[in-house]
């Protein structure tokens, strides 16, 4: 039971840091995204 409780916590880690870097790409790489902040 732990051990599936820490994959789960480790795939949402892996999720939310693979959303943010996205977000910072589409951030830099859009000028509508850089015009916006």
């Amino acid at each position: 039971m732990a051990r599936a409780l820490s994959v789960y916590f480790l795939w949402v880690k892996v999720q939310f840091e693979m959303e943010l870097e996205l977000a910072v790409f589409v951030k830099m790489s859009s000028p509508l995204g850089v015009l916006l902040g």
